[in-house]
């Protein structure tokens, strides 16, 4: 699920379905992302062979998951398919979809992240393939 909203200098809301900007989705997907680029902090990618941390200024981690050139320039990388976990609004983790270790480390942060909170998300892991993300298998 996306959600856009709107962020000015008094307050963020977030948009509904009802409103009309004379835009199809495609359009908004796009506009929403150039803005997003517009706006994000660097974005820094550490950790070790098994998880990598992707950060970005503490507020726009989930949605680096809309920007595709992060995913599919080849600079993350991993063995097998990019997968991740966003169990807060804060924590975006990195592993391959060939590491056993890599997943198993993921699963148990992500699940740790989201009973913990705050602004948590799910502990649902995706995987980035063929230009998209995916539910990555089962828990």
């Amino acid at each position: 699920m996306i959600v856009y909203a709107l962020d000015d200098p008094n307050r963020m809301r977030y948009l509904t379905t009802q409103e009309d900007f004379g835009l199809s989705r495609a359009e908004l997907r796009a506009l929403a992302v150039e803005n997003l680029k517009r706006v994000l902090p660097k974005i820094e990618l550490r950790g070790d062979d098994e998880v990598m941390l992707m950060s970005a200024g503490g507020n726009y981690e989930a949605s680096l998951l809309l920007i595709d050139d992060i995913w599919s320039s080849g600079q993350v990388k991993v063995n097998g398919d990019i997968v991740v976990a966003i169990p807060t609004r804060d924590v975006l983790l990195v592993t391959g979809s060939r590491n056993r270790a890599g997943l198993k480390r993921v699963r148990e942060l992500a699940a740790k992240f989201v009973a913990q909170g705050p602004y948590e998300l799910t502990d649902t892991l995706f995987r980035y393939h063929d230009g998209r993300f995916t539910k990555f298998g089962s828990r």
